[in-house]
């Protein structure tokens, strides 16, 4: 297993603490919390302010903040053998996800393009290279965004939300299965949960948490 943690700056952490909504939302946060990796501060796993990754046969980024704990699939490999710098590809790619690169999908992002309803990716993708210098390999550009538009998030958050508790209709500890009102699937929990139990349940390789029906 590969595992990458930093500390979180005061820019991505706001980020970080608004809501997901959208695949666009949680998009912007992955690519933002990328860039963040080639100059972030290292940190021990499970630091409050912070997210980790983990490459394994199922890979995720977890975000660690105060008052939730949330973690969706991360859809590159990163390698970093042999070299002081972190390398991030597409599976089965060579093609280097670098700084400029994140720049341009974090415009096209602000362009609409992870967006429901856009379509034509191929004019806005070519547009977009042609104002970034140095970056003029469209087809991997478009290989990268159908990438970010396919991947299954597998989102999952953990909340001690105390200023909306209400009851056993909204616990103040309680998952979240899935980012969007219209899929949402909530569990209370009786009590707080750590950093290590929340590591814990999204670990296949370790014993399965169990609920009682």
């Amino acid at each position: 297993m590969k595992k990458y943690s930093f500390k979180i700056g005061m820019q991505l952490k706001g980020v970080a603490q608004e809501a997901i909504r959208t695949k666009k939302d949680l998009i912007s946060l992955l690519l933002r919390a990328v860039q963040y990796m080639h100059f972030g501060e290292p940190c021990p796993e499970g630091t409050e302010d912070s997210f980790t990754i983990e490459i394994e046969k199922i890979s995720r980024i977890s975000f660690f903040l105060k008052d939730k704990i949330f973690s969706f699939h991360f859809p590159f490999t990163v390698q970093d053998e042999n070299s002081d710098q972190i390398i991030i590809r597409c599976k089965n790619r060579n093609f280097n996800i670098d700084s400029k690169v994140l720049a341009l999908l974090l415009s096209l992002c602000n362009n609409n393009i992870f967006d429901e309803t856009f379509f034509d990716m191929s004019v806005l993708v070519e547009d977009e290279c042609n104002s970034f210098d140095e970056i003029d390999n469209q087809i991997e550009i478009e290989y990268i965004v159908r990438t970010l538009l396919e991947f299954e998030p597998g989102y999952l958050r953990y909340e001690d939300d105390i200023n909306r508790a209400n009851g056993n209709i909204h616990p103040r500890f309680h998952i979240d299965v899935f980012y969007s009102d219209h899929a949402k699937v909530k569990l209370g929990m009786y009590n707080e949960i750590t950093a290590a139990w929340f590591r814990d349940l999204i670990d296949i390789t370790t014993n399965c948490k169990f609920i009682k029906s």
